[in-house]
């Protein structure tokens, strides 16, 4: 075998793992972050629907999860690739951009999750608060009867 045409990528998987891990633990985090601000305000203002928001903040959270996660592991395997097809020296960079393109973003997911998070937002924020309970005593604190 010619030791020219022989190829072995010795470069440690660890870090590129580790890379990965910390960027959806950061997404996660995000995205956790973000679905509680809806929450918080809903049971703030008491409004009447606050029990449905929750469960609603929740699934936009998973699909908000499902949707950028894949995307962060397709956008760094690609940014690993490309990076060894370039320090392999036989590649151009011009035309490594256009023979292996980055991954093009879920745009109308991400389009559609944040309407639906504005949506959310304001359906927290505008709900109507539950009207506190009617007060039956007098106010020198003797039950009305």
């Amino acid at each position: 075998m010619h030791p020219l045409l022989a190829y072995a990528d010795s470069s440690d998987q660890s870090l590129n793992t580790m890379a990965l891990i910390l960027s959806a633990c950061v997404a996660l985090g995000t995205i956790a972050v973000t679905a509680f601000v809806p929450i918080v305000i809903a049971r703030r203002r008491q409004a009447r629907r606050s029990g449905t928001i929750l469960p609603i903040a929740i699934l936009w959270a998973i699909l908000t999860a499902a949707v950028v996660v894949p995307f962060i592991a397709r956008y760094q395997k690609w940014s690993q690739e490309d990076h060894r097809m370039l320090l392999s020296g036989y590649y151009d960079p011009r035309e490594q951009a256009e023979k292996h393109p980055a991954p093009d973003p879920p745009l109308i997911f991400w389009s559609a999750l944040a309407a639906a998070y504005i949506a959310l937002m304001l359906w927290s924020g505008l709900d109507t608060p539950t009207r506190p309970a009617p007060d039956h005593h007098s106010t020198n604190g003797d039950p009305i009867v």
